[in-house]
């Protein structure tokens, strides 16, 4: 059996990021799109493509989304069309079940020179604690062909790197998790609707998501600046 760890990383200054693949066996390094590095990574699955040892893969870097088709070394990897001109993809979420995709967005902020990067360090805007007017993308996956189903505004961090999830509910429904940076709270938004559904209160801005369905009912973990609070899908 091979264990693989997927990296994402950007490559000096050259004009890729790289998707590296390690194992016991060899070191394999991926070129990407454009010098942006990857923050998120999920491992795809296709039935259809099992038993013939296709692998691919869905990540997400400042530009958008980009699926991998990493079993050809020849393959270079496809931006998500629709994820490419919503501004900087900060959040991935993916639910290996229905491929249900949510990638969190904030504006893109252009700046002319190094000048005015110390001036625009000091701007409210990129306070870690600060929040801009961002949006949430629903993108549906069949097989390697993506779709966008709908978009919606969110209160989102004006530079942080925020994590998000998708919990499945009962009866086939699911819903997407993520912080509000306005209120620090855990808002739930049903799928497919992306409609707002709940609000669970937490104490700081929401630093990690996690969602585990193993057991019933599932539990969501939120990460806080100095907490670990718990939600149990039962009272949702």
């Amino acid at each position: 059996m091979i264990y693989r760890l997927l990296l994402g990383h950007a490559h000096g200054t050259s004009t890729v990021h790289i998707l590296s693949m390690l194992d016991y066996r060899a070191l394999e390094l991926r070129s990407g799109l454009t010098s942006n590095p990857v923050h998120t990574i999920y491992p795809l699955s296709d039935d259809s493509t099992v038993h013939s040892g296709s692998k691919r893969l869905l990540t997400a870097s400042s530009i958008g989304l980009c699926h991998w088709n990493i079993s050809d070394a020849h393959d270079q990897p496809i931006l998500v069309a629709g994820t490419g001109n919503q501004g900087v993809c900060i959040s991935l979420a993916y639910c290996p079940n229905s491929d249900n995709i949510v990638a969190t967005f904030r504006p893109k902020v252009d700046v002319p020179d190094e000048t005015v990067i110390s001036q625009l360090s000091q701007a409210p805007f990129l306070n870690m604690g600060h929040h801009v007017q961002g949006s949430h993308v629903l993108v549906k996956r069949l097989g390697s062909i993506y779709q966008t189903l709908g978009s919606t505004s969110a209160n989102v961090p004006g530079i942080r790197l925020p994590k998000s999830t998708i919990v499945e509910l009962d009866d086939s429904n699911s819903a997407f998790a993520c912080g509000d940076e306005a209120t620090s709270n855990l808002v739930l938004q049903g799928l497919p609707s992306l409609t707002f559904t709940q609000s669970l209160q937490s104490y700081h801005p929401i630093r990690d998501v996690r969602y585990a369905a193993s057991q019933k009912p599932g539990v969501i973990c939120c990460l806080g600046q100095d907490r670990m609070q718990f939600f149990s899908q039962k009272y949702l």
